[in-house]
């Protein structure tokens, strides 16, 4: 495991086995069809309005499912940049929450933020885009992650807490291929390794906000303080904002 600022991003994929279910991995769970999608038909027990899942995306390269993203507009996919290092475009197909699949016109990786891929639809995803959050969640402060399967059927909700990096520093202290910066936040995992589910590209949110998305999975090991990796998108809320400004003009 690495403290430094990365150079290049590379981990090996964490992706939920195709024949295996999220069940009893979080707070609340529910099965969705598309119709409760498109329609925002689930409720949770902590929030009284209606919740939208739509901007939830897979990011596929041929007929595998190598890790989550999140609609930032109807063209505009963001996920982790350790999940498609590599891959050409030409190869990557974005899957939505509503049953689409859509072409990639065009992958870039910041050199202000080596942790994200901006990822540009060939056509306009139907999903609702999520909005950004304008500050990061404090330390000890409260936030959602968000879980999916590799096929959008189930989706999972864990609510977990901001914590030092130094506990991210114990998770991932057998992993050499880890790079911990300090655009990255912190956030506990579940104790038991059959409830860490997350992947690359996992959002976080706080109130209905990205605040983040998960950089490399979860590396959970029993009775251990786990925790994950997620980019602190408030710090580059400026450059994601000027992206999809210039797609719309």
């Amino acid at each position: 495991m690495n403290v430094i600022y990365p150079t290049v991003a590379g981990a090996t994929t964490h992706q939920i086995p195709a024949n295996q279910q999220i069940v009893r991995v979080i707070n609340h769970y529910k099965r969705l069809s598309l119709a409760q999608l498109q329609h925002g038909a689930f409720r949770t027990k902590h929030d009284s309005q209606s919740e939208d899942y739509t901007f939830i995306v897979k990011i596929k390269v041929q007929d595998s499912v190598l890790c989550s993203g999140a609609l930032l507009a109807p063209r505009l996919v963001i996920s982790s940049g350790s999940c498609l290092s590599g891959v050409p475009s030409s190869q990557v197909q974005i899957l939505t929450s509503l049953g689409t699949t859509h072409p990639v016109a065009n992958i870039e990786w910041p050199r202000s933020c080596r942790e994200l891929y901006l990822i540009t639809l060939g056509t306009a995803a139907a999903g609702q885009p999520i909005g950004l959050c304008s500050q990061a969640p404090k330390l000890f402060g409260n936030a959602t992650m968000l879980m999916t399967s590799s096929d959008l059927s189930y989706f999972g909700l864990r609510h977990s807490q901001v914590v030092s990096n130094r506990e991210c520093k114990m998770t991932f202290l057998q992993d050499e291929t880890v790079y911990i910066t300090p655009n990255m936040l912190c956030l506990r995992n579940s104790q038991n390794p059959e409830k860490c589910v997350t992947e690359q590209g996992d959002a976080l949110l706080v109130d209905r906000r990205l605040c983040g998305l998960n950089v490399y999975g979860s590396r959970c090991r029993a009775n251990a303080p786990n925790a994950d990796l997620y980019i602190d998108l408030a710090k580059h809320r400026t450059l994601l904002t000027q992206f999809i400004q210039k797609l719309r003009d």
